[in-house]
């Protein structure tokens, strides 16, 4: 699995009904520490810009995903997203200039 996966897995889990609330936290544990092994995540720093990033990518509509399809998954540093999505709204906005 890459980190996408298990990052919409940490998000979306839900408890099973037959399932313990300790064997809950467990996946979710298993999950985020999953996702954080995939993109190499070792510091509180890393986590936080890594954090502010998802939160920003879920405000980002799909013309920011789009443009930077390659390397979205990547984009985990808050300022360099931000630089990059203020080049799509130059991109978009000018687009729709008449």
């Amino acid at each position: 699995m890459n980190a996408k996966k298990y990052r919409i897995l940490f998000s979306q889990h839900k408890k099973s009904p037959e399932s313990t609330w300790k064997d809950f936290a467990f996946e979710l544990q298993t999950y985020f520490q999953s996702w954080l092994d995939e993109l190499e995540i070792k510091t509180l720093e890393d986590l936080k810009a890594l954090i502010i990033s998802d939160q920003m990518k879920k405000k980002c509509g799909p013309d920011y995903k789009n443009h930077f399809l390659i390397e979205w998954l990547e984009l985990n540093e808050p300022l360099i997203l931000a630089e990059k999505a203020m080049i799509v709204t130059i991109i978009v906005t000018t687009r729709k200039l008449p």
